[in-house]
């Protein structure tokens, strides 16, 4: 298991646990998350996230991006309103599919001011929220973690 902090552009932070895969390269590949919440109600969600076939295909480099790309789904999904904390019922599993269009090995790059707004948002969260230790000026902020690189 696999758990990792994840901020958002929409400002949304959770700690995202991986409890199980399944599948293989010639079918659907489906991740199931375990998501808590941790700006606000500290609550925990179950999530899905299924690669279909066509977007594994169309998913340049699938197999070297693999440990990345459901996470990346799981923020994207979340910036653009397809899930929150506040709509989501506690016992209720949910499902995303991921579209191959999501995941094409040449995308525009961002405009300046969204990942300004992103590396904020970001440096807020892992920086003051979740102190690492005791003493601000040591805490560490990770700005080069995989999943914001791919």
């Amino acid at each position: 298991m696999e758990t990792k902090p994840l901020i958002t552009v929409s400002g949304e932070c959770f700690k995202a646990t991986l409890v199980r895969s399944s599948g293989s390269y010639d079918q659907d590949r489906t991740y199931e998350f375990r998501l808590e919440d941790l700006a606000a109600s500290g609550e925990t969600r179950v999530l899905i996230v299924v690669f279909t076939r066509p977007a594994i295909v169309n998913a340049h480099n699938f197999q070297l991006r693999e440990h990345l790309l459901p996470w990346n789904a799981i923020r994207r999904a979340f910036d653009r309103g397809e899930l929150s904390f506040d709509t989501w019922p506690k016992d209720k599993r949910e499902e995303i599919k991921v579209r191959g269009a999501d995941f094409l090995a040449a995308r525009e790059p961002l405009p300046d001011d969204i990942i300004r707004e992103y590396l904020m948002a970001r440096l807020y969260w892992l920086g003051y929220r979740h102190r690492v230790y005791d003493n601000p000026v040591q805490t560490w902020v990770n700005l080069e973690a995989d999943e914001d690189l791919d």
